[in-house]
């Protein structure tokens, strides 16, 4: 199991320098970052993330329940993981926690 980063009710959002072009192909996301120039190739939970990001803000609870039904994970079990995944994005300065 992998261990919680992150609170599931913070609010998360893409970093406000983060201005990305997203495309998809199959299970991964090629995304073009017009801030910065870089261009990056993520998985599809990545790019899931930060296309739901794109939209509104929101938590891990709320990612997981939109996650398609998966048999082989639990609610928790997708929330831990899409917690690290967001960890891995704000270590890329992709995503930010949301003041309160």
């Amino acid at each position: 199991m992998i261990p919680m980063t992150t609170d599931i009710d913070t609010q998360w959002c893409l970093h406000r320098y983060f201005k990305p072009h997203i495309k998809r192909w199959d299970d991964e996301y090629v995304i073009f970052d017009e801030a910065s120039g870089d261009t990056h190739n993520v998985d599809s939970l990545a790019g899931f993330v930060i296309t739901n990001l794109q939209s509104a803000v929101t938590s891990v609870k709320e990612l997981a329940l939109k996650l398609e039904a998966d048999e082989d994970y639990s609610q928790q079990e997708k929330q831990e993981i899409i917690a690290v995944v967001l960890q891995e994005l704000k270590a890329l300065q992709f995503v930010e926690e949301v003041a309160v």
